[in-house]
Formats: C-alpha cells, sequence, structure tokens
C-alpha cells in the first residue's frame, strides 16, 4: 500500500525480492524512492537495507580459460541430461552475453530458427542471440528428451519448476570447482563476450562496439 504503508509488508516484500534472486542494489535503490515518497506524505519510516557487496574489478576470463569452462560445463556431471542442460545454459552465458535473471526468463516460445529471443531483465530491448547450429540442436534435443515438465513455459525447468536463480549460480560455483578456476561466475561470461567480441576471437575480425552493444542488449 504506497498510501499507508505498513513496515512488515515492505520488509517482506524486500525478502521475496531477494528470494527471487533481485540485487541488493536494485532493492536499495526502491527502497531509497519509497523512503523519499513517505516523507512526500508526511510518513516517517526506517526502511530496510540490504547489504551490498563491494564491487571489485572485472574479471575477463583468458581465451584458455573460457576454452576450459566451456568444456568443462558438459562433462562435469555423471549424467547426460544434466551435462546437455549445463553446456546450453553455458554457451547462451558466453555466446550471448546473457544474464542470469535474462536465461531464467527464457520460454519455449523464445526458441526461433535463429538463436534464441532474450528478455532484458533490465529493461532494455529484447534480442536475438545466434547460437552455432550444434547447440541450437542440442537445445532442441533437450526440450524434446530431457526438459522436465514442471512448468507449461519455461525452457529451463527442475522437478520443482521453473529454474531459479540461484540454481543457475549454483552451476557456475560447480563448474568453478570443477575447473579449480573457482573465481568464474556467470557475469564473468558477459566480459567475455563484450571483450571477444571488440577484440576478435582467435583472429576473428573485431566488432564494433555499436553492435556489441546490440548484441548485449
Amino acid at each position: 500500500d504506497v498510501v499507508e504503508p505498513d513496515q512488515a509488508k515492505v520488509r517482506d516484500y524486500c525478502a521475496a525480492e531477494r528470494e527471487k534472486g533481485t540485487k541488493p542494489h536494485t532493492i536499495n535503490k526502491q527502497m531509497k524512492v519509497r523512503s523519499s515518497w513517505y516523507r512526500f506524505l508526511g510518513i516517517e519510516m526506517e526502511l530496510p537495507k540490504v547489504r551490498e557487496r563491494a564491487v571489485p574489478d572485472a574479471w575477463i576470463p583468458t581465451n584458455t580459460e573460457f576454452e576450459t569452462i566451456l568444456h568443462a560445463s558438459g562433462h562435469m556431471s555423471t549424467r547426460k541430461e544434466v551435462n546437455l542442460r549445463n553446456s546450453i545454459i553455458a554457451h547462451i552465458a558466453f555466446f550471448g552475453g546473457a544474464r542470469i535473471g535474462e536465461i531464467v526468463q527464457i520460454n519455449l516460445v523464445d526458441i526461433q530458427d535463429n538463436g534464441i529471443r532474450i528478455r532484458s531483465e533490465k529493461g532494455e530491448a529484447e534480442r536475438i542471440i545466434g547460437l552455432p547450429d550444434k547447440i541450437m540442436n542440442d537445445v532442441r534435443k533437450y526440450i524434446s528428451d530431457y526438459r522436465p515438465n514442471t512448468d507449461q513455459t519455461a525452457l529451463f525447468t527442475t522437478p520443482k519448476g521453473r529454474m531459479t536463480y540461484d540454481y543457475i549460480r549454483n552451476i557456475a560455483k560447480r563448474i568453478g570447482a570443477f575447473t579449480g578456476i573457482k573465481k568464474f561466475h556467470w557475469h564473468a561470461a558477459r566480459h567475455w563476450c563484450a571483450t571477444a567480441l571488440l577484440k576478435g576471437y582467435r583472429g576473428a575480425k573485431p566488432i564494433d562496439i555499436r553492435m556489441v552493444q546490440i548484441h548485449l542488449g
């Protein structure tokens, strides 16, 4: 209720946002806006503040680390369906520069002939990311043979429903432990994607920075 706010409900809202995977910085920005609004209404209320991690310099995997991580994503489990799913997620992150929240939001209808539609989690433009033919074939195989049908719309699912933000983040942790590249996280894949496109990967022609911006949304 934005006119007669209840402090307990505001705290419950923040807790629900964290559970959903919303970043602390985003929640704190929302609370700052609410604080200004409540002061305008003449309401004194102490709003929650979520602890934010200090932002270090961006770590960008080397090409060798990228290749190690990508290979490991499809080989670290004894279950082939898990390897297939994790390999697809890694390719979307590295080749498409997709954020975790954007991977979570991918639906079955977003699978196109020429790639995958990505809905931005930050209100940016939707985009289609192209993937190698082999990976697109892997996506279709995952859907037809292995995807748990616990959510009618989501591409990536678990026995309990749509795959969550934390579930996908933990896949990166397992890849990091498996490869020994323990600082690996999915956003580093986005950094690698941008850098590889700008500099040219393994002798490929560098891409104009504006086209890189469009590719990343």
